[in-house]
Formats: structure tokens, C-alpha cells, sequence
């Protein structure tokens, strides 16, 4: 943008912010009177085809007998600049002010938690990062005045931080500006610095890409926990873009880069096992904790013949009520058979030993068929599902100690249900 701003004869002017509307325009006027160089603030309004001449800002940021410089004004309207005014820290200190409409500063606040006791100049906003950028020679740092970092957390400025090389250099370094993204501030930088002059400052150019970061992930057998290889697994993002599209290792392992972890949906297929998939959100401070993916596990998928203890399955007692507690072992089976259409299978009813052989024949077959009517109400077409009772004729640990006492645990057993997979 080129602006055509009055140049009076012995006054240096520079340093220029402009409002996020691009309407005004804030500079610092360094003046020399009795001797003296002043550095003071001043505003200009655009008008429909100049800038008008500008008008110092009122005492509240160009305080008598200090210099106010290096404005910058932030996407709010707030005012950002330095100050070496009584009432500070140190030399210059970094102050945030309150602009009206017509340009007067309603209030200022000094920002102590960035200030020390010698000086803070430059402050520029980078708002797609939320982060403050400014200069000092007060903390440790690489050489005369550092850039440091700061980013508004929860109302109030985090410790600042310093860039660290290749920003900062042994020599001074003041100004900053970055046309970079809110995940990466130092993608497109300019920046101001004496590093490789004698006596003056110079600007510089600096992009600095992230490295992708490497991303793991493993699938495994749901009931063995064994790994599985040749797994063909994908990785999508909430918009449907592709991340990484392959098979695992030998060692169920498979691994991918991103330049920012996202919110990712994994999914992962292979013959003789349902497909499953699962998800990993990203932190909202976009550092990883670890760069490992949740486990992935895959269920097989049960041969004809194959007879499994459902297990966590209740009833009132000595009832055929199933209780809400055996409503997710049985979502899981249901989930089981919804994912595998071309099986059908036999729902059976245990009892253990105590009782009447025929009312616990009649007990286990009534449970079986609630299980069924459960399954049904999941989605489960009842064709698919065989309801059988068998009592206490098929226990599966002794229900008796061997010198006769009662055997709480074997009972405990004996009391199941079971799907056993007739077609598939």
C-alpha cells in the first residue's frame, strides 16, 4: 500500500499500523525540540482519495516529558505501543490503550506481566495465533534485544518466550511482522535486524516449515490383543481428505506424516475379521502428547460351530428379565451380526444345578428367547436367531466341591448364555 503522509523538514516519521478497516493510520513522529529528540504517536484518517495530516494522540499514550512510539493497533481497535513514561518498569515499557472514535485514548493499561526493568519496544499482534510479538533486552536471550512471544490464554498474557535461532541472532533484532498461518507464525516473516551490518538495521526475509510429524498406529485382534498384519487401513480427516491409505507391517504397525495433526478417523479392514474404526482428536494446543494412534482391534469373524459365552449377561432372579447391565455385552453381539449379515446363530440358556431339572429347562429357554427379543429390538432380522434352552445338562465347571459342599463359583459359570454360530 502506498500512502502519500505530509513529511515535515526536521522530523523523522516511520513505524506505521493501520487499522484493520484500513481507515486509520497510526506512526510515530520523532521530533527534536531544545536539543531533544521526542518520539510521540500520532493518528491519520483516510479520506477518498489521501490521508489527512496527522494528529498527535492525547496524553494518555504520549504522556509529557516521555516518548510514546512503534503504535500498533490490533483487529479490536485496541492500541498497542511503547513507552518510556513514568509509572513503568524499566525504560521503555510495552502499554495497551483503549481507542474511541474519534481517536483519543480512553484508557491504558501497562502490560507488567511482559515488562521488566529494562525495555520492551516493537509490540506487533499476529491475530491469526493469537500471539504478541515484541522485542527486549531484558530477558535471556542470544544477543542485545531478542523477539520474544506471548499468546493470551484465559485473559491474560502467558511467560513470554523467547523465538530462539534463526529469529533472533547475537546482535539486535526488533521489528517483526508475519503473513503466516495460525499454526505456524514463522511460515512467511520480515523482520528487522543490525546482524549483519556495523551500525544499522536491515530487514530480512525468513520462512521456517514445519517438519511433518510422524504418525503410528497399530491393529490388533480384539480378543487375543495379537497384532495383525496386512490389515488395509485408511485415515481420513473430518473432510473427508485422505491421510494415509495402506496395509500394516508384519507387526500390525503402520505409519504416516502430517505437517498438523488433525481430528482423524481410522479404519481398518481384513478377511476374516469385521471392519472396525476408531478416532483420535487433535489436542486443542496442537502438541501431540505422543505421536502413537489409538489402538485399532478387529474382531474375527466366527466359524460355523463356534459356541462363545456371552459374557455380562444378567436377569432378575429367577426370572427371564434381561437387566440393563447386559445391554452392552449384547449391543456388542448385536453390532457383531449387524457387521457380518450372512450369519445366523443359536442363542442358548444355562442354568447350574440347583432347582428343578424341568423349571430350569423352562428358565433357560425363556432366557435364551429374551436374549432373542432383545437382539430383535437391536435391528436383527429374528430369521437369523434360533432361541435354545438347555438347563443345567451342559455345565462347563463343576457345580460341587469334590467332597460334595456347594461350589458358588462353578455355579456362577454354569449360569451363562452363549451364541453358537449355525450358518454363515
Amino acid at each position: 500500500m502506498k500512502v502519500a503522509i505530509p513529511q515535515p523538514a526536521e522530523i523523522h516519521q516511520g513505524g506505521v499500523s493501520v487499522s484493520a478497516d484500513g481507515n486509520t493510520m497510526y506512526l510515530t513522529r520523532w521530533m527534536i525540540g531544545e536539543g531533544k529528540k521526542t518520539a510521540t504517536i500520532f493518528m491519520s484518517r483516510k479520506t477518498s482519495d489521501s490521508w489527512s495530516e496527522p494528529a498527535a494522540l492525547n496524553a494518555m499514550v504520549n504522556a509529557a516529558g516521555s516518548n510514546s512510539k512503534q503504535p500498533f493497533v490490533m483487529p479490536d481497535g485496541k492500541l498497542l505501543f511503547a513507552s518510556d513514561r513514568e509509572g513503568g518498569q524499566g525504560g521503555f515499557d510495552l502499554y495497551m490503550a483503549d481507542v474511541d472514535g474519534s481517536g483519543n485514548a480512553t484508557n491504558v493499561t501497562n502490560l507488567s506481566s511482559l515488562n521488566t526493568k529494562f525495555d520492551e519496544e516493537a509490540p506487533y499482534y499476529h491475530s491469526a495465533s493469537n500471539t504478541l510479538v515484541f522485542a527486549t533486552n531484558g530477558r535471556i536471550g542470544m544477543g542485545g534485544f531478542d523477539l520474544f512471544f506471548s499468546t493470551m490464554k484465559n485473559g491474560n498474557w502467558s511467560e513470554p518466550e523467547n523465538f530462539g535461532y534463526p529469529v533472533n541472532s547475537i546482535k539486535n533484532d526488533q521489528y517483526f511482522a508475519s503473513r503466516g498461518g495460525a499454526k505456524n507464525i514463522l511460515q512467511d516473516v520480515l523482520l528487522s535486524s543490525d546482524r549483519s551490518a556495523e551500525c544499522c538495521m536491515q530487514m530480512f526475509a525468513l520462512s521456517k516449515v514445519k517438519k511433518p510429524k510422524l504418525i503410528a498406529g497399530t491393529v490388533v485382534d480384539c480378543k487375543t490383543n495379537t497384532a495383525l498384519p496386512g490389515v488395509q487401513v485408511e485415515v481420513k480427516t473430518p473432510d473427508n481428505t485422505t491421510v494415509f491409505n495402506g496395509t500394516t507391517t508384519t507387526s500390525g504397525t503402520f505409519n504416516f506424516t502430517m505437517e498438523e495433526f488433525a481430528d482423524v478417523r481410522i479404519s481398518g479392514t481384513l478377511q476374516g475379521y469385521t471392519d472396525n474404526q476408531t478416532s483420535a482428536a487433535a489436542p486443542s494446543d496442537g502438541q501431540l502428547e505422543s505421536n502413537t494412534l489409538p489402538v485399532l482391534c478387529l474382531n474375527k469373524i466366527p466359524e460355523v460351530g463356534t459356541v462363545e459365552v456371552v459374557d455380562n449377561v444378567y436377569f432378575a432372579f429367577d426370572k427371564a428379565i434381561v437387566l440393563e447391565e447386559s445391554y452392552d455385552a449384547l449391543n456388542k453381539l448385536a453390532k457383531m451380526l449387524t457387521d457380518n449379515p450372512s450369519i445366523s446363530v443359536e442363542i442358548s440358556g444355562h442354568t447350574d444345578s440347583k432347582g428343578d431339572d424341568k423349571y430350569n429347562q423352562k428358565l433357560s429357554e425363556a432366557r435364551a428367547k429374551s436374549v432373542v427379543d432383545y437382539l430383535v429390538s437391536q435391528g436383527i432380522d429374528r430369521s437369523r436367531l434360533t432361541a435354545a434352552g438347555y438347563g443345567e445338562s451342559k455345565p462347563i465347571a463343576p457345580n460341587t466341591n469334590p467332597d460334595g459342599t456347594d461350589n458358588p463359583t462353578g455355579r456362577e459359570k454354569n449360569r451363562r448364555t452363549e451364541f453358537k454360530v449355525i450358518k454363515n
